[in-house]
């Protein structure tokens, strides 16, 4: 896909399409081989997600969930494959912030 059909690619630093890898969500695929193209290991990565399947794709692949729900709300699965759950984007994005000075503070 181009630039044209998806604009919000500009904003990201790569992007990994399900027509890429073998097997979709839950399994983590996807997530593994946008690790691999972003040259980060999943433990050092944090993975936004809005679905269940989701939440168990990044899980299973060995990232950092948060789940920012959308129609469905989280279940206990869900609280306990997520690092946090928040109700929107930016608190996601602070949360990831924090995170980012804590280990900053730790180096």
């Amino acid at each position: 896909r181009t630039q044209e059909q998806l604009p919000f690619l500009k904003h990201v630093d790569g992007a990994v399409f399900s027509c890429q890898v073998k097997q979709i969500k839950p399994e983590p695929d996807i997530y593994l081989m946008a690790c691999r193209e972003l040259g980060v290991e999943p433990v050092q990565a944090y993975a936004i997600e809005d679905s269940y399947n989701g939440i168990r794709s990044a899980h299973a692949a060995g990232m950092h969930p948060i789940m920012v729900p959308d129609l469905m709300p989280p279940t206990e699965e869900m609280r306990e494959k997520s690092v946090v759950i928040c109700d929107n984007l930016q608190e996601a994005q602070k949360f990831i912030e924090k995170m980012r000075k804590n280990n900053e503070k730790q180096s």
